[in-house]
């Protein structure tokens, strides 16, 4: 086995450990910190989508409009592809700040990018239920991860430096 080899399978085990980490974390029932960030969620996403409408509030973790509503739940909420670029940012060796700007930058951007998904479906589920079906279970989804994947290819070549 060459010095590669062994690194690469150190990564990927560190890599896999952050998942299986989140995972069992989520697995905890009565999460609170799953049912707060579930919640804020819904909160920012009600007030981005109240600039382009009026009369939308979130309670809890739903987002109650005129003619639509939706549940932000678990697997919806956007963490999944956060954790798939944040165990990358853990388990490349480099140095700690590259670490810590890869990880703010990308759980923010990463985030961010899910609201506006959150946002899209709403009002997409409010004209066309077939549409939001279709986004919400395969293509936003899917970006969202392949963004994140990219993120992290990125900053794993920034992290080389």
């Amino acid at each position: 086995m060459t010095k590669f080899d062994k690194k690469y399978n150190f990564f990927l085990l560190k890599y896999l450990a952050v998942i299986i980490s989140y995972y069992l974390l989520v697995l905890i029932k009565n999460n609170y910190l799953l049912e707060q960030y579930l919640r804020s969620t819904a909160f920012f996403s009600t007030i981005i989508i109240n600039w382009f409408t009026s009369g939308v509030r979130n309670i809890g973790d739903v987002i109650v409009g005129n003619n639509f509503s939706v549940q932000i739940s678990f697997g919806c909420e956007g963490t999944e592809p956060i954790i798939l670029f944040l165990a990358g940012v853990l388990a490349f060796e480099t140095t700690y700040k590259k670490k810590l700007v890869g990880a703010v930058i990308g759980v923010v951007t990463l985030y961010s990018l899910n609201i506006i998904r959150i946002v899209i479906l709403f009002f997409v589920g409010g004209n066309d239920i077939e549409l939001f079906n279709a986004l919400h279970d395969i293509y936003l989804q899917l970006i969202l991860i392949l963004i994140s994947i990219s993120m992290l290819i990125l900053w794993i070549n920034y992290a080389k430096k």
